[in-house]
């Protein structure tokens, strides 16, 4: 085989799950728009295309009521595979859908699949009693066809930072690693929310200009990639704003805003869903974030930012509103996240 092991850098641009648009290495740059892939050699070498199949999520759940059995989720599909991968098994659920932005629920006809970080628990719409199982790894997988060699299947895992290509883990010697996945600027320049106003993104700012008389509005977008508010017992609520390539949190502001500021902050899990300091380890469970103090300070709670951008606007005739913007759903929720307020714009489109 032709392809090299390559040291990547990865740039991406990420709209839901792990997908990555690009990839980046002295040797060749690999671009995904939609399901399509193209390769572009920085030699001579002729360009190569391809297709993604999508995101799938491999895991196991044991049933109490009769065993362990491993399964392969495909996110685009809405199918379960159960105790084997797509062609090698008949136990298959279809209509397995993803009822929330981050893929933390999953309804099918049958039952509704609930994960929280890597746990699961698995509840029957009828009398079963509920199964419990682990997510073991998040991959993207997909092909590309070399036209000076032959058609490759790859398989992308984002937690182990490695790209297996002809075959899955175990199963191939052609593999690139340090295949890095990072959590760049969410590419979205401009929401238009049908018959209300058009939002324009550039960089950190936005501006609202309104279809009526009323005059425009301007903010900012949340920097960071994790983003929330945590409420301390013997304190107040404040907003936080964590870049892991910094290893900082802001604290009541974002980047530029604010003095309060947590270095060597780093992510103790591959997901993240755990986050620690000199002060104190940040532990996230789905959307629940709990901050615990290496001193006696009580324990804090608070939640994450849903929604693909986060941030706030002040209108000159009204006052500042937070957003949560969820480009899936092409809603934003003014004042809250989801669920916790009933100011909400839909139709909101990306483009």
């Amino acid at each position: 085989m032709k392809l090299t092991l390559f040291v990547l850098t990865l740039t991406a641009f990420i709209n839901k799950g792990l997908s990555c648009s690009q990839i980046q290495n002295p040797s060749a740059t690999i671009t995904i728009n939609g399901s399509d892939v193209t390769l572009k050699w920085n030699n001579d070498r002729p360009d190569a295309s391809g297709k993604v199949n999508g995101e799938v999520i491999k895991g196991s759940v044991t049933f109490p009521d009769d065993r362990t059995y491993f399964f392969n989720y495909y996110k685009d599909e809405e199918t379960i595979y159960w105790d084997g991968d797509k062609g090698e098994t008949s136990n298959i659920w279809i209509s397995a859908k993803c009822v929330t932005s981050s893929c933390s629920q999953i309804e099918n006809p049958s039952a509704t699949i609930y994960f929280e970080g890597s746990d699961l628990t698995l509840q029957w719409k009828n009398s079963r009693p509920d199964a419990s199982g682990r997510v073991t790894s998040k991959v993207l997988t997909g092909s590309v066809d070399f036209p000076d060699d032959r058609e490759y299947t790859f398989i992308y895992y984002k937690d182990e930072e490695t790209i297996y290509w002809d075959g899955d883990k175990g199963e191939t010697s052609n593999i690139w690693k340090y295949s890095k996945c990072l959590m760049a600027t969410r590419k979205c320049n401009q929401i238009t929310v049908s018959d209300i106003a058009t939002i324009s993104v550039d960089g950190s700012d936005l501006t609202l200009r309104w279809n009526n008389g009323r005059p425009d509005a301007r903010g900012k977008v949340n920097g960071g990639d994790i983003t929330g508010k945590v409420n301390f017992p013997d304190d107040r609520e404040y907003t936080f704003n964590f870049y892991k390539d910094e290893e900082t949190i802001y604290w009541d502001g974002d980047k530029g805003e604010t003095t309060n500021i947590w270095t060597s902050t780093r992510c103790a899990t591959s997901s993240c869903t755990e986050i620690e300091n000199l002060y104190a380890n940040i532990i996230i469970t789905g959307s629940d974030v709990t901050l615990k103090w290496n001193n006696d300070r009580p324990d804090a709670i608070g939640k994450i930012n849903g929604g693909d951008i986060t941030g706030k606007v002040n209108f000159p005739d009204d006052r500042e509103y937070t957003f949560n913007y969820y480009r899936g759903e092409q809603t934003i929720y003014w004042d809250g996240d989801k669920g916790e307020t009933s100011n909400i714009w839909t139709s909101a489109g990306c483009f």
